[in-house]
């Protein structure tokens, strides 16, 4: 019986093409929304925990203020202080067995210029040297990084981003010259390698970030302020046991606690939470035009009933049963919504290809979000068919053949 309703169902859209396809666009809009939607927030899931694991293995990260990341929210309001942590953690950290580097950093307020050339959307930190290798995505190209002694002496010397090099140097050797923050003259003594990929975060990539010896940074800014404290492990090193050896040297100058801990699971997982937040809340948004398709279905379906009232009657007449009609006209309308989920995907996976061509972010079409789509064009169709079926199914034959 459902193989037979299937049949007319599809000899019923194919009678009525315009009218299927005006159907079948209401579907396409709505579950191609969502399911680029999807495809987005996984594109920028990958993205994201792919430059977060460039940042070196074995990484922790240790942030002024009290929260859980686990809960992926909550943020102490000290989250951005610059007066919790100190240099002398640094140099407590740089002393643990197992640790094989430590590094302080700070934001440094200002505008980088050469002359009157400006440095658009530059980063400028202030650190150690042993922050570039902590980072390893970062290498120097040009020149070195500025050393221990420099920046105990407190000098003027700067290390640039590739973008920020090409910004203010173009293709002039940037090594050696001058460069100016605020009213302060800085020598460049080196220019970072240039990556190979494009950063989905735009300006705040590597080659925006510019450095200098973090004690030059206080006197510029009035005092060193320490915001994070990067720190690497050595190979082999259990990243649990070195987490509680980290906080309870920490715990020596900071009672109460007064910092947070960050392994990369805790920001692959903080980072995963709220990703998925944002994709199931704009999902939601754009879920509300599925429910417009699916009265739309319902209001053909049931002007479909309407024209074919002598039809229905006919069948009646010579023995269909009214299961029989109300899986006529059931199967029609998941038909018309699953053929507009399929569709959907189609035009999903295109608007991918070109968001991957034309932007740095790569959207991903997982087997689940077509599963998804077609699931929701089957549930869409039954939802908002029952109607229109059941009106058919309950028709008189006598008076339906009576119809004009």
């Amino acid at each position: 019986m459902i193989f037979d309703a299937l049949k007319l169902a599809l000899s019923s859209i194919w009678q009525y093409k315009a009218r299927a396809a005006l159907t079948i666009l209401g579907i396409v809009i709505g579950i191609s929304s969502v399911v680029m939607f999807m495809a987005l927030g996984e594109g920028l899931r990958v993205a994201v925990n792919s430059e977060i694991s460039s940042l070196g293995a074995n990484l922790l990260a240790i942030l002024p203020g009290q929260f859980d990341p686990s809960q992926g929210g909550g943020f102490s309001t000290n989250l951005i202080s610059g007066d919790i942590l100190k240099l002398d953690d640094v140099t407590d950290l740089q002393a643990l067995s197992g640790v094989q580097d430590a590094a302080p950093m700070t934001i440094v307020g200002g505008v980088l210029r050469r002359n009157t050339t400006v440095a658009p959307q530059t980063m400028l930190l202030g650190s150690t040297p042993e922050f570039v290798s902590i980072l390893t995505a970062l290498t120097i190209d040009q020149g070195r990084m500025f050393t221990a002694a420099e920046n105990t002496a407190r000098d003027r010397v700067i290390v640039l981003g590739s973008g920020v090099a090409t910004a203010l140097f173009g293709d002039d050797t940037a090594v050696g010259q001058t460069v100016l923050i605020g009213k302060d003259s800085f020598t460049v003594v080196g220019v970072t390698k240039a990556s190979n990929s494009t950063s989905v975060f735009g300006g705040s990539d590597y080659a925006s970030m510019t450095f200098i010896p973090i004690l030059t940074a206080g006197d510029i800014t009035g005092g060193v302020k320490v915001m994070r404290i990067l720190v690497t492990l050595e190979d082999g090193v259990d990243t649990e046991r070195s987490v509680k050896t980290v906080k309870q040297t920490l715990l020596v100058r900071h009672t109460p606690e007064d910092f947070t801990v960050l392994t990369q699971d805790d920001l692959l997982g903080t980072v995963n939470k709220i990703l998925n937040l944002l994709t199931s809340a704009v999902a939601a948004i754009a879920s509300i035009s599925l429910v417009v398709a699916g009265v739309g279905i319902m209001n053909i379906m049931l002007v479909s009933v309407t024209e074919r009232t002598k039809e229905i009657g006919l069948r009646k007449a010579v023995g269909a049963t009214t299961a029989a009609i109300l899986w006529q006209f059931l199967i029609e309308s998941i038909v018309l919504s699953v053929l507009g989920a399929l569709i959907a995907v189609g035009l999903a996976w295109g608007a991918a290809q070109a968001a991957a061509r034309l932007s740095p972010l790569t959207p991903v079409i997982t087997s689940e979000a077509i599963a998804l789509a077609v699931g929701v064009g089957v549930v869409v169709g039954l939802v908002f068919g029952i109607a229109p079926a059941y009106r058919a199914a309950k028709l008189d034959p006598i008076v339906a053949l009576r119809h004009d």
